[in-house]
């Protein structure tokens, strides 16, 4: 089917962004009073299905007088004034069922924007975003962009039915990322935190024609992505596969849909970074508990000892210093960072052949407390034996460069 050719614009901030609901009214006054306009004093205007019903009526009743004012003419005149009647219900069914349609793309829109929430990181969010979007509102190649200072950067992009150039241009704008301040439609979109449609991008003057002609595109709509009030990134969309050079591809109703899709995104976006940091959170504080319950640990299973040795001669000594762990003695990312000073004393000891009478000897301790940090060892790493111990901690030291 054919399709319509919609009105040229400029693309001006001024002119093609989003703004409040349009009036009724004419450029002669206010628009003209139809039958069902008027509503008796003191009665509340009726509303939904009611009005509908009043509106067949009045055309019922309007379609009888014609038949009576045409019974006297000719039969090509009834069948006109049918005919018009005809078309007027046609109208109002196109009508309604526009507006379904539309109706079902915002739904559409808050179901991808939920099925991003549940892909759980920020990154696979983005990811999907583009085509996610494409899908929702037939656009034909979506782009995602992140503001860094004055810079617009590329971060996914979809192409439809072709995801090799997808990546190329994606590949380009990351290599040339757009300055803002040349992009005055996107520093005025950060300014007024609403979308805008373009049209015309190759002859207005200001697009940013670098991106404009690598893209091959003659009209988009854009949407600012806002998770916490403020700017974080744009998503640009058009139509350039279905209607290629059309300079009107798009239109209001497609901004719009746009503007939907990346508010839902911008809360996604919040929602799951929230999610990402308190995990992290929660990750950092367990491991610092368990390094206080490792501690204390210690301190309740340790006694001290003035013990001499034959190796040094030396004498007293406490487990105090071994209370909390030492991480310089152990490479970090590692899974030695789990022990404690102590606990790494002991498996280094162990790892250089000493026996448990050995390193209690060594350390002055008792053999049974050197038992109870070499069970503590193996149960932190996750090792079976003494052996398997062994072999993290020679690794761990091996990719760290250190040594024994």
């Amino acid at each position: 089917m054919e399709r319509e050719p919609a009105a040229v614009g400029d693309g001006r901030p001024s002119s093609a962004v989003a703004g409040g609901p349009s009036t009724g009214a004419t450029a002669g006054g206010p628009p003209a009073a139809t039958p069902t306009d008027a509503t008796p004093a003191g009665r509340a205007s009726t509303r939904g299905p009611s009005r509908r019903e009043a509106l067949a009526s009045e055309m019922q009743r309007t379609m009888a007088r014609i038949e009576e004012l045409c019974g006297s003419a000719d039969e090509d005149l009834r069948g006109a004034c049918r005919a018009l009647v005809a078309a007027a219900e046609l109208r109002d069914e196109l009508a309604e069922d526009e507006l379904t349609r539309r109706l079902g793309e915002f739904v559409r829109i808050h179901e991808a924007v939920v099925r991003l929430r549940e892909r759980g990181s920020v990154e696979a969010i983005i990811a999907g975003a583009p085509e996610a979007v494409a899908d929702a509102c037939d656009f034909d190649r979506v782009v995602i962009f992140r503001v860094d200072e004055s810079i617009m950067i590329a971060e996914a992009f979809y192409h439809r039915g072709d995801p090799e150039r997808a990546r190329r241009l994606l590949a380009h704008s990351r290599e040339f990322p757009v300055p803002l301040r040349d992009q005055v439609l996107e520093t005025e979109m950060v300014r007024r935190r609403r979308p805008m449609v373009v049209h015309d991008t190759h002859h207005h003057p200001s697009t940013y024609k670098p991106l404009i002609e690598v893209y091959g595109t003659y009209s988009y709509v854009a949407a600012p992505i806002m998770p916490e009030g403020r700017v974080i990134g744009f998503v640009h969309a058009d139509k350039g596969v279905q209607f290629p050079r059309d300079p009107a591809a798009v239109d209001e109703f497609d901004r719009d849909l746009l503007w939907g899709f990346a508010e839902g995104l911008g809360h996604a976006i919040e929602r799951v970074g929230l999610v990402e940091r308190m995990h992290a959170q929660s990750q950092d504080v367990r491991r610092l508990v368990g390094q206080v319950v490792d501690a204390v640990d210690e301190v309740v299973g340790t006694r001290v000892e003035l013990v001499s040795t034959a190796d040094d001669g030396g004498g007293a000594t406490t487990t105090a210093r071994a209370i909390l762990a030492d991480r310089d003695l152990a490479p970090s990312g590692t899974p030695l960072a789990r022990l404690t000073r102590r606990e790494l004393e002991v498996l280094g000891l162990v790892a250089a052949g000493a026996t448990n009478a050995q390193v209690a000897s060594r350390l002055v301790i008792t053999v049974g407390t050197a038992k109870s940090h070499m069970a503590r060892i193996l149960r932190k790493l996750g090792a079976a034996n003494r052996v398997e111990a062994v072999t993290t901690y020679l690794r761990s030291h091996a990719g760290d460069g250190t040594g024994e």
